[in-house]
């Protein structure tokens, strides 16, 4: 069985729109997962590079420190001047508590900030040295190599100089020029609150991004600074040790969502937003393909508007082709047969002349060209003459016709040529699609709201679900009566038409079975106007 165009069409659209649009959603869908893990391990990058640059900040500020103590070391002569010059670093930097050089276990010189006497006296610097050199030796063998390398590397301890006060004491490794002396080891005492607020916390400002949090907590996790005073710990939070504050940690992460939360949110605006392009172009597809079907179906109907038309046109030409070559060849003898003959020619050619006319004004209308003439007229007389003449049609047809007119009803303004069109439509329809019952019931009459002009037929009727199409250019009822029934599809059309000229309206009412009554509803002129 052949299949019709808009069936291939849509298998066309379904094979290069619809499946790639549905593949690539769904693996979209498939890579969520995917993509989710991807976000937010590029987030946890972008959160590793700024601890890491924070450290590296706090490194530099060390090598400046190393790189001063290392001159005082090789530049100075005297041992006052060395002192002078270690006082003068721990001025320079006022979050460094103290300092210490240790040349030999017998020459080590040190200063603490503003207090010489608290350093000779509760600092045993020495000693102090002796003792971590032994008990963290493998450490200090480790920072020795690298020395010897020209590597410079810190270790750090807690330390306590009084109960109340914390600091740390990072301790380094200088090689001297002489090949032959020992290493001399530094000490740097640190006060760790100040190094916070005045290196770490002025690095976290110099970064000034909005969407992070910032944190530093000691060993024990208490908070001893954060950039937002409602942060908690969260498991999403990305930490790491400060290099020359090992008792110290420094954290990181983004303010509002978790990482999970942000990729997860993420990919779900993704799919929404996926989703709704779908949406729109599955829209775009059914209003494409429906107004391909609508012109598809036009088509399908100016075609069986052209057949129609030729039906119509050529079965009242035969008649009256017929009627005339047998009044020619002097057939017809009788005077009462010849007026017969004579006004079966006038009726079919004034049904032929209202086809053309049909046709004449569809064309007219569609191209915009077609004007009316309203003019104040009585509606009565018009009816009745329309009636009169399509009177002997109704008779050879076997028709029965009944009217109740009202011949008071007021005068309103209508273009009478196009008024009569559209009562005699309605009447040729009421004669197609009648069967059994061959009766015709025209009304008109007045009530305060209007004058209604009414044609009845009992023929097959319309069913419900057709009765808003009835009035659409070409449309035909499907059903075998009517598709065997000859006709354009345009009279009710024009009929609609002109009663919205008229600035009225045509309603139905039928059954199937039961017959069709179309009502012509005019509205009554209004005084003054």
């Amino acid at each position: 069985m052949t299949k019709s165009p808009f069936i291939k069409l849509i298998i066309v659209v379904i094979i290069a729109v619809v499946i790639p649009i549905l593949s690539f959603t769904a693996f979209q869908m498939i890579q969520s997962n995917e993509n989710e893990a991807m976000i937010q391990s590029i987030y946890e990058q972008q959160l590793e590079s700024v601890l890491f640059s924070i450290n590296q900040h706090c490194w530099n500020v060390f090598n400046t420190w190393a790189e001063i103590v290392n001159k005082i070391v090789t530049a100075s002569s005297t041992r006052t001047r060395k002192e002078t010059e270690l006082e003068a670093l721990l001025s320079k930097f006022n979050y460094l508590e103290g300092a210490f050089i240790r040349f030999s276990p017998q020459n080590t010189i040190g200063r603490l900030q503003n207090s010489d006497e608290l350093f000779h006296h509760q600092v045993d610097w020495p000693a102090q040295i002796e003792l971590k050199i032994k008990t963290d030796s493998s450490q200090f063998l480790k920072i020795l190599k690298h020395s010897r390398n020209g590597y410079i590397q810190p270790v750090g301890f807690s330390y306590h100089l009084q109960d109340d006060f914390s600091l740390t004491l990072l301790i380094f490794i200088l090689q001297p020029e002489d090949s032959h002396s020992l290493p001399i080891f530094v000490g740097l005492l640190i006060n760790n609150t100040r190094f916070v607020n005045e290196v770490v916390v002025n690095r976290f400002e110099a970064i000034k991004e909005s969407n992070f949090i910032f944190m530093i907590r000691d060993a024990r996790q208490e908070m001893l600074y954060s950039t937002d005073e409602d942060e908690i710990a969260a498991a999403d939070e990305k930490s790491a040790v400060l290099w020359i504050l090992p008792e110290l940690r420094l954290g990181i992460r983004l303010k509002g969502e978790s990482l999970a939360q942000l990729s997860k949110s993420r990919i779900q605006n993704n799919l929404i937003f996926l989703l709704l392009v779908n949406l729109i172009l599955f829209i775009g597809i059914a209003i494409l393909l429906r107004s391909i079907f609508s012109e598809i179906k036009l088509a399908r109907l100016k075609t069986d508007f052209v057949a129609n038309v030729s039906h119509d046109l050529r079965t009242p030409l035969a008649l009256i082709r017929m009627h005339a070559e047998t009044l020619e060849m002097g057939r017809v003898t009788t005077e009462e047969r010849k007026m017969h003959y004579y006004k079966l020619i006038a009726s079919e050619s004034a049904r032929l002349t209202q086809i053309v006319t049909n046709i004449l004004d569809f064309s007219r209308i569609e191209s915009h060209r077609k004007e009316y003439n309203l003019q104040m007229a009585d509606l009565s007389p018009l009816v009745e003459t329309t009636l009169t003449r399509y009177q002997y049609h109704l008779t050879q047809t076997g028709f029965e016709l009944v009217t109740q007119i009202d011949s008071s009803v007021s005068p309103i303004k209508i273009d009478e040529a196009a008024i009569t069109q559209v009562l005699l439509n309605l009447l040729d329809n009421a004669v197609k699609f009648s069967s059994v019952t061959k009766k015709i019931i025209v009304v008109l009459k007045e009530d305060e709201k209007g004058i209604y002009l009414s044609v009845q037929d009992f023929g097959i009727g319309i069913p419900e679900n057709e009765l808003k199409k009835i009035f659409d250019k070409f449309y035909r009822v499907e059903n075998d009566f009517v598709r065997h029934t000859r006709g354009s599809g345009l009279g009710l059309s024009l009929v609609k038409y002109i009663m919205e000229v008229h600035g009225g309206s045509v309603s139905v009412k039928s059954k199937p079975g039961a017959g069709s009554t179309f009502t012509l509803i005019f509205p009554k002129v209004q005084d003054g106007v």
